[in-house]
């Protein structure tokens, strides 16, 4: 039986050309289609190619399928996991708290009101106080999770290229024009700091 030992290669690097990549990748997210054109235009301007300047939306589904097989090891979370996270959880304590503090204070004027006993009023301004900080809870993670997901989706400006300081005129002149972010790749699609 003959082995397929010899044909493997093993952490082959890729060709940049296979990948599209240039030795400089500089990505940038636009909120739009107009603010994304109008950068390249910029770019273009500046003295950029076609070829060397593309424009494609971005969407949540571009994300890959979930696995079939669970990994081995826990990935850790991103800087960007993270900042998702801590603005969302923030989102989340905020509205419970408010809506808490609202629900309480309206079930408190009415009971008082109604002239009802101490007792009574106590526990409902703490049962309204809880109703309200759940359903503010409830509102907080649906409008924080929207938020961040509507910043996740947009428009892609891509600019390649061969030299360096090509690519930190690119950073600075799509930094101009406000994206969302910037990243910077080299041409097998690592993270690299351009600028």
């Amino acid at each position: 039986m003959a082995s397929d030992a010899d044909r493997w290669e093993w952490a082959r690097e890729l060709p940049s050309d296979e990948l599209g990549f240039a030795p400089f990748n500089v990505m940038a997210v636009f909120p739009t289609l107009p603010a994304a054109e109008e950068a390249a235009a910029d770019l273009r301007t500046a003295g950029l190619g076609e070829r060397d300047v593309s424009i494609r939306t971005r969407t949540m589904t571009d994300d890959p399928g979930p696995s079939r097989v669970a990994p081995a090891v826990e990935a850790p979370a991103t800087r960007r996991d993270t900042q998702v996270a801590d603005k969302i959880l923030t989102k989340v304590v905020v509205l419970a708290g408010v809506a808490g503090a609202a629900a309480a204070l309206i079930a408190f004027l009415i009971a008082l009101a109604l002239r009802m006993s101490g007792t009574s009023i106590a526990i409902i301004t703490v049962v309204a106080a809880v109703a309200g900080s759940v359903l503010g809870a409830a509102g907080g993670g649906a409008l924080g999770s929207m938020t961040e997901a509507q910043k996740e989706e947009g428009v892609v400006l891509w600019v390649r290229s061969d030299r360096r300081a090509t690519a930190e005129d690119a950073e600075r002149t799509l930094r101009a024009h406000a994206p969302l972010r910037v990243d910077g790749f080299d041409g097998q699609g690592r993270p690299i700091r351009i600028g």
